[in-house]
């Protein structure tokens, strides 16, 4: 597998993670499944959301607590299992462009999103599913995502949490402005090509958000198939072309 390959199934990831958000905070009641900084500012603001200044411990057991707490949870799972499962080749190689184990982990993410989305739309066609377990299985699936992508080290490029990536972005396109050393980062062209895929990334997640809000109002059953649709192509993708290695240590 090419680097230009690796950055396309990231790009991908990107916009699965950017729709799995759109999806659980119009779906699910409000909730984030990739970007946990929201799930804890949620937790902090529920405490007081229905009582003006004054705190209500009674809060910590309403759905505007417990949710984005079970999704916190959830992620911090989903990273957990993907950093034991491709932790053993991490140890073994300094850099993979795609390994093995990644995939396995991005196919697993796959099924259960695949899963969510069928029960999705069991619930939107009159069976009653409980949202909540779809909200923790969504999130275990960007945890997993997110472990995932730890083992393959690129810099400056998560695909589940948009904050560090803008804020690498901004940080480089300003040293370039400066005409800062950059040398001491990566080679020039290196560096540029990074930030070619933060700019792409950052969009791709904000064009996915757009996707699930208009799948909302026109084809609600059918709002979790972007994510799936994402992962599956990666999958396919990575099963085919993966486990290029760059360097044993």
């Amino acid at each position: 597998m090419s680097r230009t390959e690796r950055a396309i199934l990231l790009f991908l990831l990107a916009m699965c993670a950017g729709a799995s958000d759109g999806w659980s905070f119009l779906g699910f009641g409000e909730v984030f499944v990739a970007n946990m900084t929201g799930s804890v500012v949620l937790m902090g603001i529920s405490m007081f959301r229905h009582h003006s200044n004054v705190f209500h411990a009674g809060a910590l057991l309403s759905g505007q607590f417990v949710h984005p707490a079970l999704a916190l949870l959830a992620y911090a799972l989903g990273v957990a299992v993907a950093s034991y499962v491709t932790g053993r080749e991490a140890r073994q190689y300094q850099k993979a462009v795609w390994a093995r184990s990644v995939t396995l982990v991005i196919l697993a993410e796959t099924l259960l999103a695949a899963g969510a989305e069928w029960a999705w739309h069991a619930d939107r066609s009159g069976a009653h599913v409980p949202l909540m377990a779809l909200m923790a299985v969504m999130a275990l699936c960007m945890g997993l995502q997110s472990g995932a992508m730890l083992q393959l080290q690129v810099p400056g490029v998560v695909t589940t949490y948009i904050s560090g990536t803008l804020t690498l972005f901004v940080r480089g396109i300003t040293r370039l402005a400066t005409r800062e050393e950059t040398s001491d980062v990566a080679p020039k062209a290196e560096y540029e090509e990074r930030l070619e895929v933060q700019a792409i990334t950052l969009g791709v997640y904000l064009l996915s958000a757009v996707l699930t809000g208009w799948l909302f109002m026109e084809a609600p059953r059918w709002a979790g198939m972007l994510p799936v649709a994402c992962l599956a192509t990666v999958s396919i993708w990575s099963l085919l072309r993966g486990g290029a290695y760059l360097e044993a240590k």
